[in-house]
């Protein structure tokens, strides 16, 4: 591994520690959004982006917690990137049998998902 490749590698540890963090500081309620949509009109519409806007983990967005720009952009918003093992960093420095189920390193764009919200969108449950 290339000093840069462990320095990004290690930034991205860090940064998902402040994503985890804020993501479990969001204590705002958040309505049914697709409910708050199909009230407010159409998909798309400039109201539609303010309520994503309410859902941001960060009032800069996503972006701002991740300043190493390490994320990759999908058409369904910002995800984390494609790293071996495909599991929490932490999976490889530390107790990996602790770390093995984590899941607080995916990263969710729910700004993103709100945009892509349309009136007609449906809740599905999956029981696993």
């Amino acid at each position: 591994t290339t000093q840069e490749t462990y320095h990004n590698l290690r930034s991205y540890r860090d940064e998902i520690d402040v994503y985890a963090k804020a993501i479990k500081d969001f204590s705002k309620l958040v309505p049914n959004l697709v409910e708050t949509i199909r009230r407010g009109g159409s998909a798309g519409t400039t109201n539609q982006e303010i309520l994503c806007k309410t859902v941001r983990p960060h009032p800069d967005g996503i972006q701002a917690l991740f300043p190493s720009k390490q994320l990759s952009l999908t058409p369904a918003g910002y995800a984390e990137p494609l790293l071996t093992p495909m599991r929490h960093p932490s999976f490889c420095e530390e107790d990996h049998h602790i770390n093995k189920l984590r899941t607080d390193y995916l990263v969710h764009d729910y700004e993103q998902m709100c945009l892509n919200l349309k009136p007609h969108s449906k809740t599905i449950f999956v029981d696993m």
